[in-house]
């Protein structure tokens, strides 16, 4: 009985809490709240339309990151190569952006570009932890912390990639996000190929 307790006081009180410190919630979320609130104030004129079409992204997003969680569980030897697969996407994503300056079209592409760099986020974080499995405590510790404090950089550069006088096409901006998704591919199917050969 008392287990059962605790397991409500873990799961009610400390892990949403953990997520908080973890960070869970920054890495490319600060930038994607820029995205956002510049690109969509474009779309209309009207603050609470705007503030409702934030919706649709966080809710595609939260059905890629779940749907990724369940099937990475299942094919964990897979996991480099999903990562890699859902930042080409937002590297797809937003080369177009760059490219196309029709709002409606920019809008559906932010909203597959948010879904794949969250979706990737949260795998990495897993492949991170799985990867580290049989290393000492304090090895799994600072890799996880360093992963988390470079994600949250970009509650600090974010706002910078994306002053107000590049609108509306910020081009800075998802070129950085380009650039980043590319060296992200790279570093995760690198990473695929030396785990399956020195496991």
């Amino acid at each position: 009985m008392r287990e059962g307790y605790r397991w409500l006081f873990d799961s009610f009180i400390l892990l949403p809490n953990a997520r908080e410190r973890l960070g869970l919630h920054q890495p490319h979320g600060p930038i994607h709240g820029e995205i956002q609130t510049r690109l969509l104030s474009f779309l209309t004129k009207v603050r609470a339309l705007t503030r409702s079409k934030t919706v649709p992204i966080y809710a595609v997003a939260f059905v890629g990151v779940v749907t990724t969680g369940i099937f990475m569980d299942k094919f964990t030897h897979l996991r480099g190569l999903v990562i890699a697969c859902w930042l080409g996407l937002s590297m797809i994503c937003s080369i177009l952006i760059c490219s196309i300056y029709n709002f409606r079209a920019r809008y559906i592409l932010i909203v597959l570009q948010a879904t794949g760099l969250w979706s990737a986020n949260g795998l990495a974080l897993s492949y991170a932890a799985s990867t580290y499995g049989s290393s000492p405590p304090e090895v799994r510790a600072v890799s996880l912390a360093l992963i988390n404090a470079l994600g949250n950089l970009a509650s600090i550069y974010g706002s910078y990639l994306f002053p107000s006088k590049s609108a509306p096409h910020y081009l800075m901006g998802f070129g950085v996000i380009t650039a980043m998704c590319g060296v992200g591919i790279s570093a995760y199917i690198t990473a695929h190929i030396l785990l399956r050969r020195y496991p």
